[in-house]
């Protein structure tokens, strides 16, 4: 079983998935994968929503809520993305 530590490092990036999403992201600049990525973060938010419930203390609510609004944020910008790159692909077609 994974530690709470581990947990929100895992939920806050830093276990490297981010370093592999961007240096996917250079080499394929794809919206397919972007799209994957929306609902990896929507997946995440949510994920850290479920631990606040399950926090040991304030501060350690108030980082999971803080992580879970940082994830909706970038599901977010990743969906903008993926709207202006469909966009971009109906403007070249016609």
């Amino acid at each position: 079983m994974q530690s709470r530590q581990a947990i929100i490092f895992r939920l806050a990036g830093t276990s490297g998935y981010f370093q592999g999403y961007w240096r996917s992201w250079d080499e394929q600049l794809g919206a397919i994968e972007a799209m994957d990525s929306a609902q990896h973060c929507k997946d995440q938010a949510a994920e850290c929503l479920r631990l606040v419930k399950l926090a040991q203390s304030k501060d350690e609510a108030e980082v999971l809520r803080n992580l879970s609004s940082s994830w909706s944020r970038l599901a977010g910008q990743i969906d903008r993305y993926n709207a202006l790159v469909r966009e971009r692909g109906r403007i070249s077609r016609k």
